[in-house]
């Protein structure tokens, strides 16, 4: 892993949140920007770390709205290899992403994460993690495993808000601790 970081042209916090706020398969697999950017706000008032939002070209204007006017987040969508990308999440404090890629990477990792699902079932492809928060409104209308809403609500992403992933990230860094000390 440290080779990876050497040849980041990054430099890494000692201590940071990472988001992801990409999904391949579409829009119903992602958490609102909005909620990211207000989740970066709370996080840093609450732990005073840097956020780094990662993913991958197709993110990149993603990473832009999220970090736009916060100092204290840093887009770097775009600009990391798989790898490198494994070796960041190795050294984060948690992450926060959808039901993607890169949640199974940090669950393989078995590093703490918050992860969030929308039309698809947390059933079938949740993170098997012990270290690892799963968010899911269990509406009527999901898991509907659409890419985009047929409703046009996005209800089961929207309803979950930043202050719940925020009170989630406390107990899972929390229960974290403890276990380490």
């Amino acid at each position: 892993m440290e080779k990876q970081l050497g040849s980041l042209e990054i430099s890494l916090p000692e201590s940071f949140f990472v988001f992801t706020p990409g999904a391949i398969f579409g829009p119903a697999k992602q958490w609102p920007l909005e909620h990211f950017r207000t989740l970066a706000t709370l996080l840093h008032n609450v732990f005073g770390d840097p956020i780094l939002i990662l993913g991958t070209e197709a993110d990149v204007k993603s990473g832009a709205e999220i970090s736009l006017g916060l100092d204290f987040v840093q887009n770097y969508c775009g600009q990391t290899s798989l790898s490198e990308l494994l070796a960041i999440l190795a050294k984060a404090k948690l992450l926060v992403g959808n039901d993607s890629g890169s949640m199974h990477l940090m669950s393989a990792l078995q590093r703490p994460q918050i992860a969030i699902f929308g039309s698809t079932s947390p059933d079938w492809t949740a993170p098997i993690n012990p270290n690892a928060t799963v968010l899911s409104r269990n509406l009527s209308c999901s898991p509907c495993f659409s890419r985009t809403c047929r409703f046009a609500h996005y209800d089961c992403l929207k309803l979950i808000e930043p202050e719940l992933v925020l009170e989630e990230t406390l107990k899972l860094l929390t229960e974290k601790n403890q276990t380490e000390a």
